[in-house]
């Protein structure tokens, strides 16, 4: 895991000794982040997440030119990079989360976004709900995930049968 706001030489140190790295987006709206966790900025994790597809795709390039010849420069990240999304700690419903997600698979080149199913804490703001979402959502948001990573579809296509943008 990584922080948006971290020294650039570190990025890089962590990117040699890693095969992946994260960066959480937390929420998956921005109103949500900057309710629920305002010292975050949507544009600082952004612009960690644009650092982070750059090295890579540099590094990926230094390894094709350097092909040839035997000394290749070390891998940064080989497995790319990945996020994590809280689901049901904010508003957003099903179709807003998938459609972050596929935003971030394109913008960013994400391998893997993570959902994981807000848990209350006790003493935790008011501002949080006070049940966790059913863990069966965590599971139709994976396989929604699936259904655009590896087959194709749209969120439009997932979602539009949806109540209220929620799945099934």
């Amino acid at each position: 895991k990584t922080i948006p706001d971290a020294a650039p030489e570190l990025l890089a140190a962590a990117g040699r000794y890693a095969d992946r790295l994260s960066i959480n987006v937390e929420l998956p709206t921005e109103q949500g982040l900057s309710r629920l966790a305002p010292e975050k900025s949507v544009g600082g994790i952004r612009a960690a997440m644009g650092e982070l597809r750059w090295r890579i795709e540099e590094n990926k390039e230094q390894r094709r030119e350097q092909k040839v010849l035997r000394a290749k420069p070390p891998r940064f990240a080989p497995a790319g990079q990945s996020t994590q999304m809280i689901v049901g700690a904010d508003g957003a419903n099903d179709q807003q989360i998938l459609a972050s997600a596929d935003a971030l698979y394109g913008n960013y080149r994400m391998r893997r976004v993570y959902y994981s199913a807000f848990s209350p804490i006790p003493d935790a703001s008011r501002q949080l709900p006070l049940q966790p979402p059913p863990l069966q959502r965590e599971h139709r948001l994976y396989q929604a995930d699936w259904l655009l990573r590896f087959y194709g579809y749209g969120v439009e296509e997932i979602t539009d049968t949806t109540e209220g943008g929620m799945l099934d």
